[in-house]
Parts: C-alpha cells; structure tokens; sequence
C-alpha cells in the first residue's frame, strides 16, 4: 500500500513536471519523436540502391520527387534522360526506381532467363482490389495456366479447329460497330437547323457541312471499341445507343450504357490511386470509392449473367439434334479451361489444372478494360496525325481505294456491302451518286498494305499509348557495370526511346524523331539498321507481352480503311490542338478533335 502511493505520488510529481515545461519545449520533444520515428521506418522499409546507375542526387527522406512534374511526367523524363543518359536512376522516399530509354538493356531485361522479371507491384495494387485473378495480377503458375488459356483463343484453331484466329474473327463485330459510328456521324450530318432565317444542314456543335462534323475521336473511338468487344470477347450484341428513335427513354432500357459508364468510372479512378499509393484510402466509404465499389457490382454482374447464358447455350448445343453453337473464343476458352463439359472431354481437366470460377469472372473483366482504351487512344493518335499530315492521308486513300477496288465492274455489286467501307448508303461522289461497294480487305491483306501499316507504326513511335513498361528483377540483375538489385521498380520507358536521335536518325534532311514521318517504315531510313527490335515496343515485349496486339492491329487497320473507303476526309479542328496526359496509359486530354468532312471527288 505504501508503495503504491509511492508510486502515484512519483506519478504525480512527474505530471506536474511536465506541466511545467514550456509549450516549446513539448513541441520540440514531439518533433523529435517524430522525425526519429520516421527516420527508423525510412531506414528499415529503404531499398537496396541499384550502383551503376547514374540520376540526379536525391533529398534526405522524399528522394528525387521534386525533381518530377506530376502534372508533366514526359517533358520530366526527357529533361532527366538528357541530363543523365539513356538510364537513369530516382529515388522516391525510400523507395528506387530506374528509367530505361535504352533498347539493348531493354533487350536484355525482356528476353532474360524466364521467371527472372515479375510484372511490378504496380499492377497488383492498381488492378488487385478490382480483379484480384486477372492475368496481369497473378504471378507463377497461375499466371502461365491463365495465359496459355487467352493466347489459345487470340491465336485460333481452338474448339476442335473451328475458332477463327483472333485478328480475322474481331473484324466482322469491329465492323458492324464502326457501321453504327459513321451512320450517327451521318445523321449529325443531315441535322437541318434554322440559320439566318433558311433551313442549312449543320451538326449539333454549329458547324455546316461544309465545314465537316468536328469529331472528339478519342470519345468515338472508346464508344466503337466497346460495342466491337461484346460481339467478338462475349458473343453479344453490345450497344450504347437505342435504335427507335421516337422512344428514346424505352429503348435506352436495351443498351448496354451502364456497364460502359461502369468502366469509365473505374478507368477514371486508377490514375488517383497510382498517385496517391496507401491502400486505407481506398476502404474508406468516400463518395468516390462508393462509386467504384457500385461500378465495380455492375461489371460483376453483367459479366456473370452473361457467363451463365454462355454456360446454358453451351449445354442446350449437347442435346441430340441440336444445331451447332456459333464459338465465342475467348469465352468458350475460359470456360472449357474452368472444366465444363463440351463434348470434348473438358470436364475431366484434373482440379488443379482448372481455371476457378474467379479466374473467368477476372479475366473477361481484364479483356473489356484492356480491349477499349489503349486501342481508342491508339486511334485517335492516328486519325490526329492524318487530320494534320494531308499529303499521307491522300496517299493512304490511294492505297486503300486500289486495295479494296474490285477485280471488274462486273462483280462490283456482287455480295453485300459488309461495312467495311462505308456508312449508311455509301459514300456519295459530288453528282449524289452512290459508289459501288469495296471489297472487304482480310486481316492478311490488311497487313500488305505498306503504307497503312507504316501510319501505325509511325503514330504509335510518337506516341505509345503503352508508354512506360514496368519490370521488377525477382533476383538481382547485372548489366555491364551496372547492378539493379532485387525488388527495384524498373520503367522501360517506351515514350524516350521513340524520340531518340540515334535510335531514329533523320530519314531526310530537316527531320527530326518528334515530326511525323512514315518513310522511316518504308525503307527511306538508311541507318535503320542501328535499331534494335526493341527501340518499338507498343505492345511490350517478352513473355508479358500484350496477348491482344493482333487483334488490337486488325482492329486498327481495318477502322481506317472503313472510314477512309466511306468517303469521308479528316481534317484538324482549328484551335484544339493535342495535348497529352498520363493515366494508366498515354492519352489526349480533353480529347482528340478532328472534323470529318465528305471528302470531294
């Protein structure tokens, strides 16, 4: 008892010191609790420093961050890289990650030992709370098995060899999309409005046609891509506008808006959690996270009703005398993979080599996000170069018009007019004749179009949706003099590395690697030869390369044939000049403006 009052009394005392201490005095002692505390938490959660790698000196505690313009991250990098050379190294607090502009290191990082490389904690903490058993999340062997299963149905042959391969079996749903793109561009068109007391035919933003329709293409383009993906990923008919006009509200019911909207909200999200990496952040029941968690139920949903329709097609297709069931590959690969009876034997996969039903779910997510954006934004680069390079566009619809021409007037009519060319009732020449239908062009003859596939390269060279390419070493990685250890966030920084000098020399006097210039591709580039494959990289390398990058080129050949062949001529929109911005991906910001116009004969 005595020494508890002892005690209380020693207790006591030490308050009333402590009381007595100046205000200052507690705030300094705090003060240094604090940065003590946080110098300790540095010290143990600090990365190993890659040596060999030169980068500009960082501060005590936030490393190189003000070295970064958030709002700027390219001019950043290239500022950096030209200080620095083609490697450099930054420290963000305690944590390192090196830039590579260099397309032998690059090289060298993609085609290591397999299994060397992971994908980055990036993808896992971006994408892990959406799709915690997509592709790009999983590592090991649930990474291989689930690959194997996505390049099966890209690659075709699959379903006893009736699938198509997947850059000839997207075309036809690619298509009919672009086909309800352009009519709604031609009924825009023909949009009659009073002017100065006369009827005159003008689009919904003022502008006559004679003028054209000013386009956001990037808007456009997501809209196109999405209703494509329904028909050739899920084998339904995705559509984000209702066909009866004089009841808009009823027929709205039938479109597939709210999952579209769904992924806008969650691609619109991504880029806050990349800048801002504490995970708490995003269980807290913030309006916007209410938001996501909603978008996020949505896509779940409607991605598991249509599974289960595909499951009962599937299953109705086993009955005798039942018609046979038109393949939907990449959905009838994930499932025949998650062991569900076909025909074939597919329901005697052992248990662990089968796909969980989270595997499918996360994995048709992982196609839907990754079959719209990059492919739009990849697009609309393009349709923005030709708005402003008029003499390579005239040269590609030279291309194009004798490609597509039929063989005689004869078969000019013969078959139907597929979509490939043109919008609804074709294009018209200046006398209101309509042209004759086109041949539709195969994924193999879009390829054979030289110019064409030099357009893509070219446009992607400047400006790679896919612009930076991370990469973290398993184990720790030598090259030359330089040593990146275990852990240490690598960018391959595709963006740099398309505008080097000694990578892209001028293939004509006056050329520099930021112009637009096409024969780099088509042999006027005499010193090419210094190039590596890897110095392109739109679609990465390696085995995490994108499995979707022959769809993604059929897809985007096709599209501008189709709208090229229809007649219609792509200009700039005066005052609306690119500009650019970091998301998950390189994208226009406020969009990419071009003006359609009926190109005159």
């Amino acid at each position: 008892m005595e020494t508890l009052r002892s005690t209380s009394a020693a207790a006591g005392h030490g308050a009333a010191v402590v009381s007595a201490l100046p205000f200052s005095a507690v705030a300094g002692v705090t003060l240094l609790v604090m940065v003590a505390s946080s110098l300790v938490f540095y010290t143990l959660t600090r990365q190993r420093v890659p040596t060999g790698v030169p980068g500009p000196p960082p501060y005590p505690v936030v490393g190189n961050v003000f070295h970064i313009d958030a709002h700027n991250l390219p001019k950043s990098f290239n500022s950096l890289h030209s200080t620095y050379g083609r490697v450099v190294k930054l420290h963000l607090g305690p944590r390192v990650m090196v830039s590579v502009a260099d397309s032998e290191l690059a090289e060298a990082i993609f085609t290591a030992s397999r299994g060397g490389w992971s994908n980055s904690d990036l993808f896992r903490f971006v994408f892990g709370p959406f799709f915690p058993r997509s592709a790009i999340v999983v590592e090991g062997a649930d990474w291989r098995r689930i690959r194997r299963v996505l390049h099966s149905a890209v690659a075709g042959g699959g379903g006893g060899g009736q699938w198509p391969s997947g850059k000839e079996g997207v075309l036809p749903p690619t298509r009919a999309a672009v086909e309800r793109g352009l009519a709604r561009l031609a009924v825009e068109e023909t949009v009659t409005m009073p002017s100065s007391g006369e009827g005159a035919a003008v689009a919904p933003s003022s502008v006559g046609t004679k003028a054209g329709i000013p386009v956001d293409v990037m808007t456009w383009f997501q809209e196109i891509m999405f209703e494509s993906l329904g028909g050739y990923a899920f084998g339904v008919d995705w559509k984000l506008y209702p066909e009866v006009a004089d009841d808009r509200v009823e027929a709205a019911a039938h479109t597939q808006r709210p999952i579209y909207d769904a992924m806008r909200t969650i691609t619109g999200a991504l880029p806050r959690r990349v800048s801002r990496p504490w995970s708490a952040l995003w269980s807290l029941p913030t309006e916007e996270n209410r938001r996501v968690w909603a978008a996020q139920a949505t896509i779940r949903d409607e991605l598991a009703s249509i599974i289960a329709c595909r499951r009962k097609d599937r299953a109705r297709a086993q009955l005798p005398g039942a018609p046979p069931l038109q393949p939907v590959p990449l959905l009838d690969a994930l499932l025949n993979a998650a062991g569900d009876a076909n025909g074939e034997g597919d329901s005697l996969l052992p248990e662990d080599a089968r796909l969980s039903e989270a595997d499918v779910l996360d994995n048709a997510a992982t196609v839907a996000f990754a079959g719209t954006d990059t492919t739009a934004a990849t697009l609309a680069f393009l349709f923005y170069h030709l708005a402003t390079h008029p003499k390579v566009q005239a040269d590609l619809v030279a291309e194009i018009e004798a490609a597509t021409a039929h063989d005689t007037p004869a078969n000019a009519n013969e078959g139907s007019n597929t979509g490939s060319t043109l919008p609804t009732g074709g294009s018209v020449s200046d006398g209101g004749v309509p042209s004759p239908p086109r041949k539709q062009l195969s994924a193999v003859e879009l390829d054979a179009l030289p110019l064409l596939s030099a357009v893509v390269s070219e446009s992607s060279r400047l400006l790679p949706t896919s612009f930076a390419i991370p990469r973290t070493p398993r184990k720790t990685f030598t090259y030359g003099d330089m040593v990146i250890p275990t852990g240490t966030l690598v960018i391959i920084n595709v963006l740099r590395m398309g505008q080097d000098e000694e990578l892209w020399p001028a293939p004509a006097p006056g050329i520099t690697p930021q112009d637009f210039c096409v024969d780099r591709w088509l042999g006027g580039d005499a010193t090419s030869r210094k190039r590596t494959a890897y110095a392109h990289l739109p679609f990465g390398a390696g085995d995490r390369s994108c499995l979707g990058r022959p769809v993604a080129l059929s897809q985007v050949k096709a599209i501008v044939v189709q709208v090229l062949a229809a007649g219609w001529e792509l200009l700039p929109v005066e005052g609306r000049e690119l500009k650019l911005a970091i998301r998950m991906a390189l994208v226009p910001e406020g969009g990419a403006w071009v003006t359609f116009r009926r190109r005159q004969r």
